[in-house]
């Protein structure tokens, strides 16, 4: 078998393994909290992640619930949104969920806080709102930028 070969191989390889170990980090499949509710949901958004060096995700799903902020993007196959972060609005220093890269591989998303008083919101055209989320624990050290229509309810909500 020729090296090429067996890097296509090794290849298959990973992304069975990535498919089969992922595969319930899925926006229809993560468990909502007792008590929880959902406040709104935007579909078609575009996500862009990074400092410096930027990668967007384009039809993204947000979800806003009391407690948390839930963006997944919508699966290259299938009808399912793959988790891409889930944000806990409390104090960055409250937090006690594993985090870091070993803790991500293992869930298949990033999952941590967001202080709910650093996030900003900045007008731009059409009635939208860019909702910008700094670098931080829960993103992994990445700003988070997204424009919303909806970005009062997520302002209102991060008040109370």
């Amino acid at each position: 078998m020729s090296f090429e070969w067996a890097m296509v191989v090794a290849v298959l390889c990973m992304m069975v393994v990535f498919a089969v170990t992922y595969r319930n980090a899925t926006l229809d499949k993560l468990a909502t909290e007792v008590g929880e509710d959902t406040l709104l949901e935007e579909h078609a958004v575009r996500v862009r992640v990074g400092n410096g060096r930027v990668t967007i995700f384009r039809g993204c799903v947000v979800r806003l619930t009391d407690r948390r902020l839930i963006i997944a993007q919508k699966a290259l196959f299938g009808r399912s949104a793959v988790l891409r972060y889930v944000l806990r609005y409390r104090d960055a220093s409250s937090e006690t969920e594993e985090a870091g890269f070993a803790a991500t591989m293992k869930r298949g998303f990033i999952a941590g806080p967001v202080d709910p008083r650093s996030i900003r919101f900045e007008p731009v055209e059409h009635g939208k709102t860019l909702v910008r989320i700094p670098p931080g624990p829960g993103t992994m050290g990445h700003e988070l930028t997204f424009p919303s229509a909806r970005a009062g309810d997520l302002q209102r909500t991060l008040e109370t």
